[in-house]
């Protein structure tokens, strides 16, 4: 791999590392949801039997009261994160895609024709190699080809280009 090629396969390579950190950020989120589902109890639960009768004979219900520590109440405390994490999750997205649309316009202007379309392929919407030959409808090695090509021809555009 020439430092042309990986110059521009390292830029190309973010937007994938920034949706492998969506995957992750949603995973924890999941972690927080399902550990405040287990904290969270129905309102039935909430009441507790006191082993005293009414009048009629039914149980006296008496609502818990909601335990607190001194460094806080940790249910509180737990949606407090899952609220922070769910916020957080979204700007990045919106980061993501922002991203995803600047190398997108990148690749558009440093490469044209086929050398753009498997670059976008490969890159941005993840395919393999072989899905993009049977897409573009061209043999594998001229696919492969194809991208080498543009990588190389992407990474002298970046150096060319004034940061």
């Amino acid at each position: 791999m020439t430092d042309n090629q990986r110059i521009a396969d390292e830029d190309l390579r973010r937007y994938r590392e920034a949706k492998q950190d969506l995957i992750v950020l949603h995973q924890e989120i999941e972690i927080l949801e399902s550990k405040c589902n287990r904290m969270v109890r129905s309102p039935e639960a909430m009441m507790w039997d006191t082993g005293r009768k009414d009048s009629s004979g039914k149980p006296i219900r008496v609502q818990l009261s909601v335990q607190s520590t001194r460094a806080g109440n940790t249910q509180e405390e737990l949606l407090a994160a899952l609220a922070d994490r769910r916020a957080y999750y979204w700007q990045q997205c919106a980061a993501t895609e922002r991203l995803a649309m600047d190398i997108e316009m990148r690749i558009g202007s440093f490469c044209i024709g086929v050398q753009a379309r498997v670059l976008s392929l490969y890159y941005i919407c993840g395919q393999r190699l072989e899905q993009i030959a049977v897409t573009t409808n061209f043999s594998y090695h001229h696919t492969k080809r194809t991208r080498w090509r543009a990588l190389e021809q992407y990474g002298s555009r970046m150096k060319d280009e004034p940061k």
